[in-house]
């Protein structure tokens, strides 16, 4: 049952215990005597409380229960003079139109068709009553319950297609309702896909920007090598290498050169330029063993 089916029904069945009240306690103060219309009142009345207290869990057994008793107490008072058609036609129209709010399929027709027994009924029992103050004779009493079955059945049917048009809305807005969050949830899926792509991209970002320095720092530790290396070529090694090519013009420029002093200054120079190279070396084994590092800190 819908918010507004049961809004409906709510207010109904306060609106009908308070005029029940109302009616009973105006029978029992001005016409005590009639006792059959204040048990018909009693009975209304125990209708609306216990359809009122079962209404939130089975509101389609509360509607029953009401209309049931309500159509019972018609049916049994359309053969207890004196009759009163007005008020009860009232009534049974009234319960066609509640039924054609709140009921739905196979009993919303029952209840309807029981209506419409309780109309027959009615017209019936005045039909060769003449000591009755409403009686009708059959040619009076065929249209007059033609006319109210016309307005019963007008009624109940505009009711009913109304009804059907609310359903329908009803049902086509809970579909797109039902769309809309779907749609949402997957947009939501979607922003937290892109949300951990632009998570990861930051990751990478961040892991590039390390590698970045990492290689610059080589590079600048190998570009002080190469300069350690080129002023090492260009000075510390260029000297002793000068200096024997020296020698070696020495000893071709002298008539008598002295080939023990020639000697010793070469082997000496030769030195020097042994220990330019050892130094070199370990001066590129330092170098390879500080650029593994930065490789393994990667």
């Amino acid at each position: 049952m819908s918010k507004i089916e049961s809004f409906f029904l709510n207010t109904f069945l306060v609106f009908s215990i308070v005029g029940t009240v109302l009616a009973l306690a105006a029978t029992a103060v001005f016409n005590p005597s009639n006792h059959v219309n204040i048990i018909a009142q009693i009975v209304g009345l125990t209708a609306n409380v216990t359809a009122f207290l079962i209404r939130k869990k089975y509101p389609t057994a509360s509607v029953i229960i009401l209309t049931s008793l309500i159509l019972g107490t018609i049916i049994a008072l359309s053969f207890k003079p004196p009759h009163n058609i007005t008020t009860q036609m009232t009534v049974v129209v009234l319960c066609g139109f509640i039924h054609a709010v709140l009921l739905k399929d196979k009993i919303l027709w029952f209840m309807q068709a029981v209506c419409c027994v309780c109309i027959y009924l009615m017209f019936a029992s005045l039909v060769g009553a003449p000591s009755e103050r409403f009686a009708l004779t059959l040619n009076e009493a065929v249209p007059a319950a033609i006319a109210f079955f016309v307005l019963f059945g007008l009624l109940v049917y505009s009711t009913y297609v109304l009804k059907l048009s609310y359903d329908k809305n009803q049902e086509q807005q809970r579909l797109m309702n039902k769309d809309l969050h779907d749609k949402a949830y997957e947009i939501e899926a979607q922003n937290e896909e892109l949300v951990q792509i632009q998570d990861n991209l930051n990751a990478v970002n961040a892991n590039l920007e390390k590698i970045v320095s990492e290689r610059t720092t080589k590079l600048l530790h190998q570009n002080e090598i190469l300069i350690r290396y080129s002023f090492t070529n260009a000075h510390q090694l260029r000297g002793p290498v000068a200096r024997l090519l020296g020698l070696a013009s020495l000893y071709k420029l002298e008539e008598q050169p002295e080939p023990a002093f020639l000697i010793d200054k070469m082997v000496s120079e030769a030195h020097a330029i042994d220990t330019v190279l050892k130094q070199i070396s370990a001066d590129l084994d330092s170098s390879r063993l500080d650029s593994g590092n930065i490789i393994t800190k990667r």
